[in-house]
């Protein structure tokens, strides 16, 4: 089997949608109140801070790649 990258956005998504069906089911069978008015908020701040630290590594990434070729 052959190794294939990392899909960072999927693996994100699926997160946050495992993270919405377990806040539903533990809202429905128990006593917990959640609080469901932050979610979207939490989750659109979240998007953007990973998208930040994504951008952030990439530039780091390119930046060594062309000092790399540069330097040979």
């Amino acid at each position: 089997m052959r190794k294939h990258p990392a899909d960072f956005v999927s693996l994100i998504f699926g997160l946050i949608i495992i993270g919405t069906a377990i806040s539903v089911l533990v809202y429905r069978y128990t006593d917990v109140d959640l609080d469901l008015r932050y979610a979207v908020p939490i989750t659109f701040v979240s998007l953007g801070v990973l998208g930040l630290v994504g951008s952030v590594v990439a530039q780091s990434r390119s930046n060594r790649r062309q000092r790399t070729q540069v330097g040979s």
